[in-house]
């Protein structure tokens, strides 16, 4: 399975075990930073590493040049997580045979511009690679699962800022959206990946058509 330690990935690796097992964790360094972004991924890596061991999954590392080559040519929307993942998975081919893809959206929501439409994962496999998504679920319903693991209260990671300096600034819309679900939910102060509690100064410089997943913070 994708592995980010975000909240859809932590959900993914935690239920889906409950149906089938998961033989590993690939974590793909290169889409949320630049390849060579170096201070991130070391930043990063540790707290990813920490919860594949705490989740008792080996963790596949892949890095690939993906801002460069398709990024900035065809844009994040035309070319993000299922395809993109997809690609790695008919890479590994001689070690992947199922390929498992946290959703982004509830089935609602789900959102073709980003190609995250559950009904496409399937289309991307081929006959050495079955390429499924999983956990087409709000992130309200999300949280109240993941906050019973104690890996992802420890190692939960959303952040959008790639400045290499903090897990979680708790400032950007991706940090806010979170924790507002975890305040929702009732289990903010279980999560320790957080620098502080919720601002509520910055939810309501928050906007967007659909309060979940379409909104950003006003400068």
């Amino acid at each position: 399975a994708a592995f980010s330690a975000g909240l859809d990935s932590f959900y993914t690796a935690l239920t889906y075990e409950e149906e089938r097992p998961l033989d590993g964790l690939l974590y793909l360094h290169g889409y949320e930073a630049r390849p060579k972004d170096d201070q991130l991924l070391y930043m990063l890596l540790p707290g990813v590493k920490a919860a594949a061991v705490s989740l008792g999954k080996r963790l596949l590392l892949v890095e690939g040049n993906f801002w460069p080559v398709v990024l900035d040519l065809f844009g994040r929307h035309m070319y993000s997580g299922l395809a993109m993942l997809a690609t790695i998975g008919h890479a590994m081919n001689s070690q992947v045979s199922r390929l498992v893809l946290p959703a982004s959206y509830d089935e609602e929501h789900e959102g073709a511009d980003w190609a995250s439409l559950s009904a496409f994962a399937p289309l991307l496999g081929s006959e050495g690679l079955i390429v499924e998504q999983h956990g087409a679920l709000t992130r309200t319903e999300k949280v109240s699962r993941v906050a019973t693991s104690d890996a992802a209260r420890r190692w939960l990671r959303v952040c959008w800022s790639r400045d290499g300096k903090n897990y979680n600034c708790g400032r950007c819309h991706k940090c806010v959206r979170t924790m507002v679900n975890l305040e929702l939910a009732g289990v903010a102060e279980r999560f320790t990946t957080f620098p502080s509690r919720l601002d509520l100064q910055l939810v309501t410089r928050m906007r967007g058509d659909v309060p979940e997943y379409a909104y950003s913070i006003r400068e």
